[in-house]
This record gives structure tokens, sequence and C-alpha cells, in this order.
């Protein structure tokens, strides 16, 4: 398959919520989630940072996938800032884009933020407090392919 041609990767936007919600859904299929509780684990999380919160989208505006990169900002608990580990909490593609270069595009520039945080490890997998999910589900055999 050929690359998306028309591709940018940008930070999330306040009004990218709705259309991301509604892809995660798509794509997701064994993992849905409503606005509110996207709201809560992301927008409301002490260490958002919409920097690291990656829309991929076309010329026309369309959200083809999303990459939520995380740094811890806030201790949690015990724990300190784990300042050389980061996180992708969530990652997703539109099914009839994979494989055109719209992942790529999201982990590159994912990883870009995080090294730029200074980690230098990356995990994708749960971060406390908003555990989303333990790795990539068996299930998303495209997702572990790629990864």
């Amino acid at each position: 398959m050929s690359a998306v041609t028309d591709l940018t990767v940008r930070p999330f936007q306040p009004g990218d919520y709705l259309p991301v919600v509604s892809l995660w859904n798509r794509c997701l299929h064994k993992d849905p989630i409503t606005s509110e509780r996207f709201w809560q684990l992301f927008l409301l999380d002490e260490n958002f940072d919409p920097n690291g919160a990656l829309v991929a989208e076309n010329g026309d505006g369309v959200i083809l996938g999303f990459l939520q990169a995380m740094v811890r900002r806030v201790p949690y608990g015990n724990a300190d800032l784990q300042p050389e580990q980061g996180w992708v909490t969530v990652f997703f593609v539109n099914a009839a884009l994979r494989r055109q270069g719209v992942g790529t595009a999201l982990l590159t520039h994912g990883m870009a933020f995080l090294r730029e945080k200074g980690c230098t490890r990356a995990g994708c997998s749960g971060y406390s407090p908003y555990y989303i999910f333990p790795g990539v589900d068996e299930d998303y055999g495209a997702a572990r392919a790629f990864l």
C-alpha cells in the first residue's frame, strides 16, 4: 500500500476529543471508551501534555490515528517521577489506513516527545494512576506485529 501523502501529526486540541473517542471505539473495539472517561483518563490527568497527545490527520482535517505519550511530571504515591520512563498509554490508527505510514509517523513523533523530555525507556503498558491497558492485547494482532 502507498503512504498517506497529506499526513500531519500535531498536538491534541480541545475540539479533537469527540472524533478521537469515536475513532478509538472503531479501532479498539474490545476496549471502548466514553467521552467522559476519555476526559478523566487523559485531559484531567495532571501529567497530561497536549504535545504528547498526538493526532494524525489528513489534509481535510480528518483524524486518522492517535497516540498518547506520557511523562510523569507529578509524583504518584510513594513513586518518584521516574524521569527515565515514558509510556505510550494508547495508540491506534484507522483500520482502512494501516500500513500507509500513519502509525509510523505517530510513533516517531511520540518517541521524539519522550526523548525530548529525557526518557531513555518507553513502555506500551499500564501507567499509574490512570491504568488503561496492561499492554497490547493479543487480539490486536496488527498492533502487536507493528510494535
